[in-house]
């Protein structure tokens, strides 16, 4: 794992801009390093003996307002990788050899039937003939693999007093009740429930998260504020990547009324929104360059106003908007005194 984080440093000229230690992560409260402004740890919590520890050790150098990336396997989203682990504990009992227990799964893999969970749900692990020998091992033999629920993800994060702030990308739109609940009367009965509890209720719907991909933080505060006027919105590299601003300022320059953009989500789901266009948030999108704060895109947006609330209903207007697409990360902000970000 060294070997290979190494050289995709090295393609990215960060090699030697990076410190390399080999240690567990359990080591951390007592190994020099750090505070750590933020700390990435992706699919490792869960094939500890104690992910809760594994996370306090993580928490232990983090700064106070510094954030973690987190990954962590989905319990619901992988049923059928859980029942592939039983099946093949049952089929390895008393096999100690590595090779032979792979070739076994390989065989059983090959002649499930469509019955079974695994095969019905295709799109969790791709084309299985397709899967080398060490990734049969890690999705199916793994010694170690704890699944979480929504409602366990933030349970482990309670036990450190951390904040999930939200969910990552895409897929955050999968964990939003009101792409799941389409009825009036539905979305009403779940936004009476916390939020959390909105979030694994919209898990179950859904019933493909097969990892959970977030933020957390210990404060509540750490999102960036559109309304503070020195931030300044950017369209991400996510939202570039998929033609996201292409789509949406040849839209905003059309007499359409609506812009209907499509993301495609994992197991081959597509989520889709509609943006209503207003005066206000089609100047908005023409202004968004990675350069114009917010103040600065509202005075441009209200100069030659007549009325006294022209200010504040403008404000109004590009939250709600900015809001939107912040829901898929289309478009971040950042701090004008932050130097050197132009894309995130």
């Amino acid at each position: 794992a060294l070997d290979i984080a190494r050289q995709r440093a090295r393609r990215r000229g960060l090699e030697d801009k990076i410190t390399w230690v080999r240690a567990s992560l359990l080591d951390l409260p007592d190994s020099g390093l750090g505070p750590f402004d933020y700390i990435n740890c992706s699919g490792v919590l869960h094939h500890l003996d104690s992910p809760a520890d594994g996370l306090a050790a993580l928490t232990s150098v983090l700064k106070d307002d510094g954030a973690l990336g987190l990954m962590l396997y989905g319990r619901y989203g992988r049923t059928g990788v859980y029942q592939m682990q039983q099946l093949m504990r049952l089929i390895n009992h008393g096999e100690h050899r590595s090779r032979a227990m792979v070739e076994n799964t390989k065989e059983v893999l090959a002649s499930l039937p469509n019955t079974n969970w695994l095969k019905r749900t295709p799109t969790l692990i791709g084309e299985k003939d397709q899967l080398d020998d060490a990734e049969i091992f890690d999705i199916f033999l793994h010694a170690k693999d704890r699944p979480y629920s929504v409602l366990e993800v933030y349970d482990l994060l309670d036990r450190e007093n951390l904040h999930l702030v939200e969910f990552l990308y895409e897929e955050r739109a999968m964990y939003d009740y009101q792409f799941a609940f389409r009825g009036e009367g539905l979305q009403r009965q779940v936004a009476r429930l916390p939020r959390r509890y909105q979030q694994a209720a919209a898990e179950l719907f859904w019933g493909t998260l097969d990892r959970h991909k977030f933020w957390a933080s210990r404060h509540t505060d750490t999102t960036a504020d559109a309304r503070d006027p020195q931030n300044v919105p950017v369209f991400s590299k996510l939202a570039e990547s998929i033609g996201m601003p292409e789509s949406i300022v040849t839209t905003v320059n059309s007499s359409s009324l609506v812009w209907r953009p499509s993301i495609d989500a994992r197991h081959g789901m597509t989520i889709s929104f509609n943006l209503e266009l207003n005066d206000v948030n089609r100047q908005l999108v023409r202004l968004i360059d990675g350069r114009h704060t917010m103040g600065e895109i509202v005075r441009t947006i209200t100069s030659g106003a007549d009325s006294p609330t022209a200010d504040e209903n403008v404000w109004n207007l590009c939250c709600e908007t900015l809001e939107s697409l912040r829901k898929f990360d289309f478009v971040v902000l950042h701090h004008e005194s932050v130097p050197g970000i132009d894309k995130l």
